[in-house]
């Protein structure tokens, strides 16, 4: 026995170190369920099928008719890898002639809120250029987000919801 402590002073601070490693593991846990629960809503969920094929007419990708291929092939190259990619440009849509505010959001914008452009017939544009590769996406119509009306492919968003999927060749 420890000099000059008693029997309950030794299991009291025997006590305050449990439950502070306890309280500690309990907070690493948490931080991790909330990592992945962000992952599950920007779409980084593994247990998920990696490829679907999206056959979309909310989604277009301009082509140059004289030459067949996309017009808006952006090459970026790093220097670190010396590696080429070539970004497609995609038009998400959205018709709703009622709505007050339309936005989009996807992993790719970090499931940050991206207004969209409402053009006279009532549809909404947001245009960007992206990788070839797989992709999630929302809309968001006056506050509340929803998945493409227009769009069969999808996934569960980990919320009780459902994200468009885009597949990117």
């Amino acid at each position: 026995m420890e000099q000059g402590k008693t029997i309950c002073e030794i299991i009291s601070s025997a006590a305050k170190v449990v439950v502070e490693a306890t309280i500690e593991i309990y907070n690493r846990i948490v931080d991790c369920l909330q990592s992945y629960k962000q992952d599950l809503m920007r779409g980084r969920d593994d247990t998920q099928p990696s490829e679907e094929i999206l056959t979309d007419e909310n989604l277009t990708e301009e082509k140059d008719p004289s030459e067949g291929e996309r017009s808006q092939e952006h090459k970026e190259t790093s220097n670190s890898t010396s590696t080429t990619t070539l970004k497609r440009k995609v038009t998400f849509k959205y018709h709703n002639q009622n709505a007050e505010n339309v936005a989009f959001v996807g992993n790719f914008t970090d499931w940050q809120i991206r207004p969209m452009e409402k053009k006279n017939d009532g549809t909404w544009t947001f245009t960007v250029l992206l990788e070839p590769k797989r992709y999630l996406y929302k809309f968001v119509v006056d506050g509340q987000w929803l998945k493409d009306p227009k769009n069969p492919s999808s996934q569960s968003d980990g919320y009780g919801g459902e994200s468009s999927i885009l597949k990117v060749d």
